[in-house]
This record gives C-alpha cells, sequence and structure tokens, in this order.
C-alpha cells in the first residue's frame, strides 16, 4: 500500500510543480507586456519633452505649421478618397482603375490614419 500512496503523491506533486510552472510562465509574460507597455510611455513622454525643448526656440509661424502637418496629411488623403469615388461614380474611371490607385497598401495607410485619430492610435496587431 504504501508504494501506491508513495506513487499517488508523487504525481501530486509533479502535477502542482507543472501548474506552478505554468503559472510563473504567465507572470513573466504579463511582466513583459508591463515593462514594454512602460517603456512606450517613457518614450512618448521624452519625445513630448524634447518636441517642447525643440519648439521653444521656434517662431509661432514654425510651430503652428509642424501642428499641421498631420491633419493636412489626413485631409489630403480624404479628398483622394472622395475624389476616386466621385470619378468612379460619375464614370469618369473604371472600377479597375480605382482598384490600382486605393490599392491595399493605400488602403492600410489610410485604415491607420483613421486609427491614429479615432482609435487608439497604435496599429500593433497581435
Amino acid at each position: 500500500m504504501g508504494y501506491f500512496d508513495k506513487k499517488q503523491s508523487n504525481k501530486f506533486e509533479l502535477e502542482c510543480m507543472e501548474k506552478q510552472k505554468e503559472m510563473q510562465l504567465a507572470l513573466g509574460t504579463q511582466k513583459m507586456e508591463m515593462a514594454g507597455i512602460e517603456a512606450h510611455a517613457r518614450e512618448v513622454e521624452a519625445l513630448h519633452k524634447e518636441h517642447a525643448r525643440i519648439t521653444v526656440k521656434a517662431s509661432q509661424f514654425w510651430i503652428n505649421v509642424s501642428s499641421s502637418v498631420r491633419p493636412c496629411v489626413t485631409y489630403l488623403l480624404f479628398i483622394e478618397l472622395l475624389l476616386l469615388t466621385i470619378l468612379l461614380a460619375g464614370g469618369w474611371i473604371t472600377a479597375d482603375l480605382y482598384q490600382l490607385i486605393f490599392n491595399n497598401e493605400l488602403q492600410a495607410v489610410w485604415a491607420s490614419v483613421v486609427c491614429f485619430w479615432f482609435g487608439s492610435r497604435s496599429a500593433n496587431s497581435k
């Protein structure tokens, strides 16, 4: 009987050790994700501080130009999509030409821009 009890006890201990290993791996993964998030936050903070330091020396005109770059690019992409849609609807271009211009790459750029303005500002995917 002692042999079977010891065998059962060893099996239970091995299962416990396996569960502990899984928990440690999950905890390690969480710690790595948290470290990545903290590093990203520090990087964004450092970029904002550097931008603020640089703009102290700049004139208001250049500060305004710098802050208008992203909105202008967004407007231009939107106008391009709008014009392509109007041209396609009016019959001035073919669907093949539309697909050639507004291809997968440009669609990905447009999706990134929309995510930036209305989403989490991150294009990371898992």
